[in-house]
């Protein structure tokens, strides 16, 4: 049996694919997406935001910075605060229950539902 002279590497042949996929590099903006809740004693978090006090249930405040970040702050039993730059603003509603076993339904932020 003989052994061939060169094994081909096969990085020569992805190179060629991969100048493809490297146009998206230019921009400082990658396609990563992120939702979750935040600490809300974060510095500069509550700029013109609406306190817990003057919050009632299901409502919610919002700001969206100019990266297209959004933080918001939603009142269930107690106020939940959310980073995104996946969710819009828009309004939706889910099932809560209450200390007396009667479900209603709660208005919410969508990036809550979600």
């Amino acid at each position: 049996m003989s052994v061939p002279d060169k094994v081909p590497d096969d990085d020569d042949d992805d190179d060629d694919d991969d100048d493809d996929d490297d146009d998206d590099d230019d921009d400082d903006e990658k396609d990563t997406f992120g939702c979750g809740t935040i600490r809300a004693n974060r510095k500069g978090l509550h700029a013109g935001m609406k306190t817990d006090k003057q919050l009632q249930r299901g409502d919610y405040d919002y700001r969206v910075s100019d990266d297209g970040l959004l933080f918001c702050k939603w009142m269930d039993n107690k106020a939940v605060t959310i980073a995104s730059n996946y969710h819009g603003t828009a309004q939706t509603s889910v099932k809560r229950t209450q200390n007396d076993g009667i479900r209603e339904q709660v208005a919410c932020p969508e990036a809550v539902r979600d």
